[in-house]
């Protein structure tokens, strides 16, 4: 049983789980940023920036690379260890017990989160198309699952660097527009109102820090950051994927944060999660507008494809490969 994906095909289960630990710069860096930020960048920090101001916005977003620096130093030691999963890891530490508990967590939140990937790309299309939010998450969820199921981390990947490169060209393309129609940065921020202009955005310090230590622990033990790392071709490109990402979200952090800023002073009275896509479909030319819904989307599946394969590989390798089927062949392991 072979998938093919631009003339490479995925024989093992190797190939399918770490893409045969030969995948390109380019192609990691944007399958890092593309699977990193999902659902919760466009709705969640859409909310937040909306409600608080840009400068809380960016406070919580920028939590991502500051951790992610952290991990730069790690990348390389990641990409030479041979272990595919955090369990696998738990599981050489402190043995079987925290190998299962770690599978039962990571498998439970990432679930939910690919679950809300679905129902955002189907309330996307819900106020693109008409379709009811039910029938859209249910194209989604088939779309995503599709791309997980047929190649792996090797479709997955491509698949995401394609999106990324797709997702900047039209966030750069837009933001340019808005600040052009806006009057620049100084037209802009003179319209939103002060209290939305503090770095707090109103908000305890005690609880500003642990939304940004929150977000700063998700980012160090994502296991989908570990599978990335270690599917690098070699530890050099594993060490050059961590900076892009680094300067990638912070870049991609500040374009998203800038989008839904626009909408505090010329949206007034709309959803505050959904500032992101109504700037999007109602202060972009018809063009501009499409691209950005369609990032929206790609967002989302980008990210669900990710946290369902990451969940698979866990529930495969930490608990069937290793406590019920031990004699698998290559093949049956592979379907």
């Amino acid at each position: 049983m072979d998938y093919t994906l631009q003339g490479k095909k995925v024989r093992t289960t190797d190939d399918f789980v770490t893409s045969g630990r030969n995948l390109p710069l380019w192609i990691l860096v944007g399958t890092l940023i593309a699977t990193w930020y999902g659902g919760g960048g466009i709705t969640g920090t859409a909310n937040l920036v909306y409600t608080k101001g840009p400068l809380a916005g960016l406070l919580f977003e920028f939590a991502s690379p500051l951790a992610i620096i952290i991990i730069y130093f790690l990348a390389a030691k990641i990409r030479n260890n041979r272990n595919v999963t955090i369990p696998e890891l738990f599981y050489e530490k402190y043995g079987s017990a925290a190998r299962i508990l770690g599978v039962v967590f990571i498998v439970m939140a990432y679930i939910g989160i690919c679950s809300y990937q679905f129902k955002g790309a189907g309330y996307v299309l819900n106020l693109t198309t008409g379709i009811s939010v039910e029938l859209g998450t249910i194209v989604a969820a088939v779309a995503i699952i599709l791309l997980s199921v047929t190649g792996g981390l090797l479709t997955v990947a491509y698949t995401d660097a394609i999106s990324a490169i797709f997702i900047f060209i039209s966030l750069l393309l837009s933001v340019s527009f808005l600040l052009f129609t806006g009057g620049g940065f100084s037209g802009l921020f003179s319209d939103i109102p002060p209290e939305k202009l503090t770095l707090l955005g109103g908000e305890r310090p005690l609880d500003t820090l642990g939304y940004v230590i929150a977000m700063l622990f998700l980012t160090l033990g994502d296991q989908n950051l570990f599978t990335r790392f270690g599917a690098a071709v070699d530890e050099k490109v594993a060490k050059k994927s961590a900076l892009g990402f680094i300067i990638g979200s912070m870049v991609l952090s500040c374009l998203n944060v800038f989008v839904a800023t626009v909408a505090i002073p010329y949206l007034p009275g709309i959803k505050p999660d959904t500032a992101f896509l109504m700037v999007s479909m109602k202060m972009l030319p018809f063009i501009l507008g499409c691209c950005m819904l369609s990032s929206a989307i790609a967002f989302m599946i980008t990210t669900g494809d990710s946290f369902l394969l990451s969940s698979a590989t866990n529930i495969y390798n930490d608990i069937i490969k290793p406590y019920f089927r031990k004699d698998l062949s290559e093949k049956e392991s592979l379907l």
